[in-house]
């Protein structure tokens, strides 16, 4: 099997399809957090995941972008960390460490977790937080055909960032140091963190949200379409994605649309709402387009009008970034 999120063939015919369904259960394609609990008090409370292969930052990050897609904002979390048998003491020291900072910079408590030798490192952040119920049940509206999709940031800045720095010296063959700054080089939680962002665009209008992360804008597009049973026709030129991300995918013979795109997001938004979200995203200074939109036939379909092509979306089975490095 390859590396990262398992593929999505895996997760339906040898995860999903085996959970029963319950009137609490949440898990199916398209969505990476749950809802354990409606309170009274008008606030649901959420959980979602997040992992690294090497950083805590990292793990911490793509936990909160999963969680931020319900709304809610974290105010605790779980450490899962598992570490090879000749793992040195100090490396555990220095990633509890970095925990620490985390939760008081962040103030999102650490309430337990489990640390294991194994195999090799990861690291699992499990976050929990609070949204209004209110706000939730905007997310329960039906996508319909005809709503657009409106994706935020550019797709693919966090892979090229991560390949950036581990590929500096090789980098510098074919471009330049000003070139090479496009990249994130001492990128920041904040850098990629989508919590604050995440539910203005729900209370805006927007009807369903799905995060980038492995596997990229296209990975995100295919989930998109499996959870609302829904297809969708994206416009190539309408995504998002710095020339120097591309030119770097070049180099490496990547495919930037499915590369590591931690940090961007995708929005289901009704036709009536667009013209909210637009001011929305311009008074924040977000970089995003209207991508395409929701269509009533299951056809997952990306064309180019100045390449005049077309191609289908596939199920995602492995980022490109492993392609290039071994851990992230």
């Amino acid at each position: 099997m390859n590396k990262g999120t398992v593929s999505n063939r895996i997760q339906k015919r040898s995860i999903l399809k085996h959970i029963a369904r319950t009137e609490i259960t949440n898990a199916r394609l398209g969505i990476d957090y749950s809802v354990l609990e409606e309170a009274a008090s008008r606030f649901a409370i959420i959980v979602a995941d997040g992992f690294s292969e090497l950083s805590p930052d990292m793990a911490y990050v793509r936990a909160v972008n999963n969680l931020a897609m319900s709304g809610a904002v974290p105010d605790k979390m779980m450490l899962n960390v598992t570490a090879a048998a000749g793992t040195d003491e100090q490396q555990l020291r220095d990633i509890m460490h970095r925990f620490t900072d985390i939760s008081r910079e962040r103030g999102v408590a650490i309430i337990g977790g489990n640390t294991v030798f194994a195999g090799g490192c990861a690291i699992t952040v499990t976050v929990y937080g609070k949204t209004p119920v209110d706000r939730l049940e905007k997310l329960r509206q039906k996508v319909r055909p005809g709503d657009k999709i409106i994706i935020i940031n550019h797709v693919g800045d966090c892979g090229a960032s991560l390949i950036s720095e581990a590929k500096r010296d090789e980098l510098r063959k074919r471009f330049s140091e000003s070139y090479l700054l496009d990249y994130y080089e001492d990128f920041t939680i904040d850098t990629f963190n989508l919590e604050t962002l995440a539910p203005k665009l729900i209370d805006g209008g927007a009807v369903y949200l799905h995060d980038v992360s492995f596997g990229g804008i296209y990975r995100t597009l295919v989930e998109m379409a499996e959870f609302t049973g829904l297809g969708v026709d994206i416009l190539h030129e309408h995504i998002p994605i710095r020339q120097s991300t591309i030119e770097l995918c070049e180099f490496f013979n990547l495919n930037p649309y499915q590369l590591l795109g931690t940090g961007a997001v995708a929005a289901a938004v009704p036709a009536d709402n667009v013209d909210s979200i637009i001011s929305l995203l311009s008074e924040e200074g977000a970089v995003f387009d209207i991508a395409g939109e929701f269509t009533a036939d299951k056809s997952r379909i990306v064309h180019s009008e100045n390449y005049h092509m077309s191609r289908n979306l596939n199920y995602y089975e492995c980022d490109e970034i492993y392609k290039v490095l071994d851990e992230v």
